[in-house]
């Protein structure tokens, strides 16, 4: 990981765990270098790519601000591309995949009841469905994604009767996978994304 990278994720990391609200200020480059203990040219990448990506804003003369950012569009994008991930995984997936699959819906319900272990082993295991596709491509585009899906997870994740309809929809589609039941896995993972969306839309989605 390169120092830019690693800079971002704490940087994110930060935002989250600390209420960075939309709107509110993003703290001088000093004082945020000196907490994240990340040098300030590594720092100023790690903002650039966040005002890339939509969650920072940067505004002339009044500094940097954590934005506001609608999962709308990137539910629409996950709602098209998440399913063919799933099915093109029942059609390629190998042993090693199945075996992590396995564990990661373990790792799901041993995580149940801390928030933020689940998100992370939810996002391990929607990242281990994309690379079992063999499609590099939907893989990649699915990566770029990371950021703003951690966010999403960071949302939803603190519901635990979201997270309780997340470990079953995902143990199903690990099974429709493990078997090579490509058009039920796609399935499964739309009904699980609409589940997800609807998490998001209701009440106020802040963690």
């Amino acid at each position: 990981m390169s120092k830019g990278n690693f800079a971002q994720t704490r940087l994110r990391e930060h935002l989250l765990v600390n209420g960075g609200a939309p709107g509110s200020k993003v703290p001088s480059e000093r004082d945020l270098a000196a907490t994240l203990a990340v040098s300030r040219p590594a720092l100023r990448e790690a903002m650039r790519g966040l005002v890339h990506l939509g969650l920072l804003e940067q505004r002339r003369g009044a500094g940097t601000f954590v934005a506001a950012v609608d999962l709308t569009d990137l539910m629409r994008v996950r709602r098209q591309l998440e399913p063919l991930a799933a099915q093109e995984a029942a059609l390629h997936r190998d042993d090693a995949d199945v075996g992590e699959l396995d564990g990661l819906v373990r790792a799901l319900s041993n995580d149940i009841h801390d928030a933020d272990r689940f998100a992370q082993s939810d996002m391990h295991l929607h990242e281990r469905l994309a690379a079992a596709s063999k499609n590099r491509i939907l893989a990649q585009v699915l990566g770029d994604l990371t950021d703003m899906l951690r966010l999403s997870r960071q949302r939803t994740a603190h519901d635990l009767d979201v997270r309780r309809r997340s470990l079953r929809d995902l143990s199903e589609l690990v099974d429709h996978v493990t078997a090579q039941r490509a058009d039920a896995a796609a399935e499964v993972m739309a009904r699980h994304l609409d589940c997800i969306g609807a998490a998001l839309d209701a009440g106020d989605p802040s963690p």
